[in-house]
């Protein structure tokens, strides 16, 4: 698959940027970016050029710092949940120094909104007397926070399950569950997913689950930015070729790209989301296993993508 993906891209002009390896279930396997030169995406830019400071949360996360004088620090969280919790005292502190170290804070400052989009920011007050004014004494304001991996609906089956292994939790737990889900109860769990999101901070989601027509249309009433992907979990005999046009779930896919993709001026996005390796098992007339799904983003009106 690996090859072929390759090829392909190449083809479009696309050029690798990174690579990382993830364990799943199965196994593992690496996972390779692509972007077009002079057009590497945010991933690449943050986190594998060292340009930029982050400052991440939750266990197993490293937060980055560019000091003064081209000095580079990493702090990195507890991995486990439990000892996250119980040093969390000290991983706040930590974020506190890295971003007076590393980031500039700007303290009774003025920002200015116009439209959309800020359009002044200053310790001045801006010249021309705006129409409205938000007092802001003793707030911090930043940009939004992005999580990047969300199920939302998933919130009606918190708690449903603890302390068992992945796949006793998933098979026993949660996926029958699933299977009683319909549209009603999943509108309910991804309204309260926003709320939570939005009360703490959160203004775009990547959400990757099922009834994504029911996740756009409360993304569009919330407000909220979202990047909304279909689970596909697609299998197939080996000797079974694929078909986009036939198959019903690509067939969803494309109603779904005409009718979110780009919403509001590109407010709500709409991706093919391959659900994981090891649960797509399409193979095309090359032999190659999971190639197929490189086919299925120009199909339905995307760009390519790995």
């Amino acid at each position: 698959m690996v090859g072929f993906s390759q090829d392909y891209l190449r083809q479009q002009g696309y050029e690798p940027y990174y690579l990382y390896r993830q364990k799943y279930m199965s196994g593992s396997f690496e996972n390779v970016g692509w972007c077009k030169p002079g057009k590497a995406c945010l991933y690449n830019i943050y986190m594998m050029e060292e340009l930029h400071s982050i400052v991440a949360l939750g266990a197993g996360a490293t937060s980055k710092a560019n000091l003064p004088g081209g000095r580079l620090e990493r702090f990195a969280n507890p991995k486990f949940p439990q000892q996250y919790l119980e040093r969390l005292d000290h991983v706040i502190a930590e974020k506190q120094r890295l971003v007076h170290e590393a980031m500039h804070v700007l303290f009774g400052g003025y920002l200015g909104v116009t439209g959309t989009k800020i359009s002044y920011i200053s310790k001045d007050p801006p010249p021309q007397a705006p129409e409205k004014i938000m007092d802001a004494t003793g707030m911090v304001l930043m940009p939004g926070l992005i999580n990047c991996h969300t199920h939302l609906a998933m919130s009606l089956l918190r708690g449903c399950a603890e302390d068992c292994c992945l796949s006793r939790w998933l098979s026993d737990y949660v996926l029958p569950r699933e299977d009683r889900l319909d549209a009603r109860a999943a509108r309910a769990g991804v309204m309260l997913s926003l709320a939570e999101c939005l009360r703490f901070g959160v203004t775009s989601v990547s959400d990757l689950y099922s009834f994504p027509e029911v996740t756009a249309q409360a993304v569009a009433e919330v407000g909220i930015k979202a990047n909304i992907a279909p689970a596909l979990t697609l299998f197939a005999d080996e000797s079974e070729d694929f078909d986009f046009e036939k198959d019903p779930a690509c067939h969803r896919l494309q109603e779904l790209v005409e009718q979110w993709h780009g919403h509001d001026a590109g407010r709500i996005r709409i991706d093919a989301g391959i659900h994981a390796p090891y649960t797509s098992h399409y193979k095309r007339g090359t032999g190659v296993p999971g190639a197929v799904w490189l086919d299925v983003y120009p199909a339905a009106g995307l760009p390519p993508g790995v």
